[in-house]
């Protein structure tokens, strides 16, 4: 398929991040690109759709639904065929989430720390082109979202007193 012919759904609340976002993945050939401001609107996107994009580059820090129940909301719906975690986050927190979206049964293709750029999205977004059938998944682990979140507590709390 080559990346420009992946479908993308770049869901990022800041009206600036998701404007570059955009103008980044479309300097790398691509065309099938869509937009959401937040968690709510993605979700009703990915609902109309007739078919799952390829990938969902989603942040984690938006106001009203956060990232993390987003993911959970995709994950059990089976809304997207993968997932890209994009934030300026503490990289611990980042892995956790991604851990917990893979337990989930979503394929994560990895993290693309903010400021983007081309590299760091190309960098992702080949990972679906090295796996196009997909990694294999984890067991369909059920996690809440009230677990979720008090394990990402714990995890926060575990770096604060580390000093980390």
């Amino acid at each position: 398929m080559g990346l420009a012919g992946l479908c993308i759904l770049l869901v990022e609340d800041h009206g600036f991040q998701r404007r570059l976002g955009l103008r980044l993945l479309s300097d790398l050939g691509l065309t099938k690109l869509h937009e959401a401001s937040d968690g709510f609107q993605a979700l009703d996107l990915l609902r109309a759709m007739p078919a799952p994009p390829d990938v969902v580059l989603v942040d984690l820090d938006m106001p009203g639904m956060d990232g993390i129940e987003f993911i959970g909301i995709v994950a059990q719906e089976r809304l997207a065929h993968s997932i890209a975690v994009v934030s300026a986050m503490d990289p611990a927190l980042l892995h956790t989430v991604q851990v917990m979206a893979k337990a989930s049964g979503l394929r994560v293709l990895g993290c693309v720390e903010k400021p983007l750029t081309p590299g760091k999205l190309s960098q992702v977004l080949s990972a679906f082109e090295m796996y196009p059938e997909g990694l294999p998944l984890a067991p369909n682990v059920q996690v809440s979202l009230e677990d979720l979140v008090a394990a990402l507590a714990d995890r926060v709390a575990y770096f604060h007193q580390r000093g980390a």
